[in-house]
């Protein structure tokens, strides 16, 4: 590849097999490349000059970024997960991350440096991905959600490569979860007002409605005869419709007697004998000794 240096050894121009000449330069230990579009080389040169002299000229003001950037730090973080997940991760789920950094972060934060992303940057994001939106329609949470994880994931290999020193916050400063919490016609004060008031044949027929009909089968409970709180809303039940408790039941501790049908006539048979076990039972009279002992 033939190459030349200039103005002492500040910039170098080099030609990539091309016909086109590159020039590339040091400053403030960080390199800077860029093609000149030129095809002789001594415009090559001229231009390679001015353009030393046009980022020493922004350097002095602070114009030039001497840190390093998003666009490279992403780069860094696409070669890194890919390479460490490796059989952890899905390749869609991979490829999640590069297409969101390539179509949506990259191309908005790419020439930021990384201590210029903050919270108000990223706020600056979501009001731009809602406002430039090709549907017609803002994007999903979850979507905004996505691209901000994938945010965050490249601002945490910048700081394990010491580029950046800590991790703004980048959670959404208005609207912290999707869930509404109250409604805006009503004050919370104003919910703890909201009492329904009915009559008891009503409570009684919206409460048979978790009564199953017969030959259904509950397999769990719930409502108001959840096991957690079945005692509870029953009493407190009963103390609103003013009906007295059910009697204590002190029949439980009773022996149980099991007593088997007659097989005639179903009817509830009468224990009369009890035998011991292991003893035969004693048989009925006999008869002819009962008239010879009455002869004598």
């Amino acid at each position: 590849m033939p190459s030349h240096e200039i103005l002492g050894g500040l910039v170098q121009i080099y030609r990539r097999g091309g016909r086109v000449w590159h020039c590339s330069t040091s400053l403030k230990g960080r390199q800077y490349r860029v093609s000149t579009k030129e095809t002789g080389l001594e415009q090559a040169k001229a231009f390679a000059e001015d353009w030393l002299l046009g980022l020493r000229g922004k350097l002095a003001a602070g114009i030039l970024k001497t840190e390093t950037t998003f666009a490279e730090a992403a780069k860094k973080f696409e070669q890194e997960y890919a390479a460490i997940t490796e059989g952890e991760r899905s390749p869609k789920w991979v490829e999640g991350h590069s297409i969101r950094l390539r179509l949506h972060l990259v191309p908005f934060f790419g020439k930021m440096g990384l201590s210029e992303i903050n919270a108000g940057t990223v706020q600056d994001y979501r009001v731009h991905r809602i406002a430039t939106s090709t549907t017609g329609k803002a994007p999903a949470r979850s979507t905004l959600h996505d691209e901000v994880g994938t945010l965050r994931q490249v601002l945490k290999t910048a700081i394990r490569h010491k580029w950046l020193q800590h991790l703004p916050d980048l959670s959404p400063p208005y609207k912290t979860q999707g869930k509404i919490v109250h409604r805006p016609w009503f004050s919370p004060a104003e919910y703890k007002q909201q009492v329904m008031t009915l009559a008891p044949d009503e409570f009684i027929r919206r409460f048979l409605l978790h009564v199953l009909p017969r030959g259904f089968h509950r397999v769990q409970h719930y409502g108001q005869l959840a096991s957690s709180s079945r005692k509870t809303s029953i009493t407190r039940a009963g103390e609103l419709l003013n009906a007295a408790l059910p009697p204590v039941d002190n029949t439980a501790n009773e022996p149980i007697e099991i007593r088997p049908p007659c097989p005639c006539c179903g009817g509830r048979m009468i224990v009369i004998k009890v035998f011991e076990c292991w003893h035969q039972p004693r048989g009925p009279p006999n008869m002819a000794t009962t008239n010879r002992e009455s002869a004598l």
